[in-house]
């Protein structure tokens, strides 16, 4: 895989690593993920449906009741069974749990490279997943259930990269880190594309919803992206960067570029102070979820 980095196209290097996910443990991670959006994004779906999925996973299964029976969700009885935590922390509350939990997974290694750990990115995609879910429902009285799986997985290229080229990668994150250079504008010189272009192939190949693929492609660059997926991709980028303000996480994974965000405030209509107090209440609901155990 590392000596294809230097020898190949882009393309093919790209479906080099989607047939190395399709073949490691990633897979099974693909399958259940895969099956929790779709539920997601079908207004049919049913609480029997969430109970199906969940319940064909039995770490997936011991996670919901965990979480379920954490003082954040404050049960009164015991919650054994999944069907009864969909009763008591809700259908929605559920199928983001799940989705969640699961997607966690994807970020379990924790090696130090370069000044990056997945614990670090992980806390990063959270937060910018609730953030976008926030500014969605309160700026823009939608759902938000898409932007929000969108922002757990957005930086799954990055992962992609750690994984499956090791030692270029560590080269990338190292040059960045050196000469002070922007990660993307490294990863598209050593490998010729960057990790929001991965990132967009493994949910094709996921086959994810389209407006989730776009929103990983062009969470960094909103303009880029197609009009009718412009809104969600520039809402990605606009919470991504509060990361940035806040210094959550691995919040140098997106690039801070004080026009774009400026530009995509205005084409949105949002103000700062507004996004200030979205952000501050959003801090303090992770850090409740962090201290309860519901994270």
């Amino acid at each position: 895989m590392e000596t294809a980095v230097q020898t190949d196209r882009p393309t093919e290097r790209i479906e080099r690593i989607i047939s190395a996910i399709n073949d490691s443990d990633i897979s099974s991670i693909k399958s259940v993920v895969g099956s929790i959006i779709r539920l997601i994004n079908d207004p049919k779906s049913t609480a029997k449906d969430l109970k199906e999925i969940i319940s064909i996973d039995p770490p997936l299964t011991a996670k919901i009741l965990r979480v379920s029976n954490s003082s954040f969700y404050a049960a009164q009885t015991q919650i054994d069974d999944v069907g009864k935590a969909i009763v008591w922390v809700g259908f929605n509350t559920v199928r983001e749990l799940a989705l969640r939990q699961k997607a966690c997974e994807l970020f379990d290694k924790d090696e130090a490279i370069e000044g990056y750990r997945r614990s670090e990115l992980w806390a990063y995609s959270v937060a910018t997943a609730h953030f976008a879910k926030m500014i969605y429902r309160r700026e823009f009285g939608k759902q938000g259930d898409s932007i929000y799986s969108a922002g757990l997985l957005h930086k799954i290229g990055l992962i992609a990269e750690e994984q499956f080229l090791r030692k270029a990668f560590t080269k990338v994150l190292h040059i960045a880190n050196v000469q002070g250079h922007h990660l993307t504008k490294i990863e598209r010189k050593v490998f010729g594309f960057d990790h929001a272009l991965l990132g967009k192939e493994i949910a094709l190949n996921w086959h994810l919803p389209d407006e989730i693929v776009n929103c990983i492609a062009y969470h960094a660059n909103p303009f880029e992206a197609p009009e009718e997926y412009f809104e969600m991709a520039a809402i990605m980028y606009i919470s991504a960067i509060q990361c940035h303000f806040a210094q959550i996480g691995y919040y140098r994974a997106t690039l801070f570029d004080d026009d774009l965000y400026t530009r995509c405030l205005d084409a949105l209509g949002l103000e700062q102070d507004a996004l200030n107090l979205i952000i501050q209440e959003g801090q303090l609901e992770i850090a409740e979820m962090l201290e309860k155990g519901a994270l």
